[in-house]
């Protein structure tokens, strides 16, 4: 079962909205910038002055204060690894507790069933099995519309 390939959707669906949406989505990114932009404003100044004439030297910006800045961040980040900590638990415990209690899997199609299942002989099923590469496109009811098989 070959034939011509559906065109494929573009990822990025462009169609028309309103125009209070677009000036929504617009006022929203720059203030996000701007935000992100407020808070790493101090980091820009300095790097511009480190890479500007003369090289590697700050003249115009001081240091920072890293013992400031980490008192500040001491009990975010504690609080952070601690979280972290928790979740990381919780994750391990979880993955024992269900893999304890999975149920075991239906037994496999035999070929005839698969075959018809999708839609195809078993004669057919049996050859894109053997198949390196297998590009399938099916419709809404998991039934094949075309193929292309390689090697």
């Amino acid at each position: 079962m070959t034939g011509a390939r559906p065109p494929v959707e573009r990822p990025i669906i462009r169609s028309r909205v309103p125009p209070w949406m677009l000036a929504r989505d617009v006022i929203l990114t720059l203030g996000a910038w701007a935000i992100i932009a407020y808070f790493f404003h101090e980091g820009i100044a300095r790097a511009i002055d480190y890479f500007s004439p003369p090289m590697f030297e700050l003249t115009r910006t001081s240091p920072p204060d890293w013992a400031y800045r980490w008192a500040k961040l001491r009990g975010f980040l504690a609080l952070a690894a601690g979280l972290v900590l928790w979740i990381a638990f919780w994750a391990f415990d979880s993955r024992t507790r269900l893999r304890a209690s999975s149920s075991p899997q239906p037994a496999p199609l035999d070929l005839p069933e698969h075959a018809r299942r999708v839609g195809l002989s078993a004669e057919d099923l049996e050859l894109w099995r053997s198949a390196k590469v297998q590009t399938v496109d099916v419709d809404a009811t998991l039934r094949v519309i075309s193929s292309d098989r390689r090697g």
